[in-house]
């Protein structure tokens, strides 16, 4: 086998699974965070996961943002027009802010049944792009 083509890049598909993959792989640490009492830790873990999410579908789609960018563009491009649900909008506005609040505000608390129902609404983000990745 010759050397390998470092000219040759992924198509979207596979940047998209990749993308899905790794939200996937985001949720391994949660149980350790919940047992330590981190909520801090479990809201910026689920931005992340929310945010991976957001670019695979944007990436699949072949749409482009800027990285910082990634969730209000798919909320431009996917929940403003009806191809998700306006409460996946809400789910990344909300994990966004509470991930600043988490980095900035010396007293950030939030509930364990807050940061469960969140832990399921991003999982349930995760289905829905995975289905909505399968269409064509």
């Amino acid at each position: 086998m010759g050397p390998m083509n470092a000219n040759i890049k992924p198509d979207s598909a596979t940047i998209a699974k990749l993308l899905i993959a790794k939200a996937h792989d985001g949720f391994r640490p949660l149980p350790y965070y919940f047992e330590k009492g981190s909520g801090d830790a479990v809201v910026q873990t689920l931005n992340v996961n929310v945010i991976n999410t957001a670019r695979a579908v944007l990436v699949d789609r072949g749409y482009g943002y800027k990285p910082s960018a990634a969730a209000r563009t798919f909320a431009k491009r996917f929940v403003d027009t009806g191809e998700f649900p306006g409460r996946f909008g809400v789910l990344l506005q909300t994990l966004a802010h509470l991930d600043h609040e988490a980095d900035f505000s010396p007293r950030f608390s939030i509930s364990k049944s807050e940061l469960h129902e969140l832990e399921s609404e991003t999982r349930a983000f995760l289905a829905a792009a995975e289905e909505y990745l399968k269409k064509e």
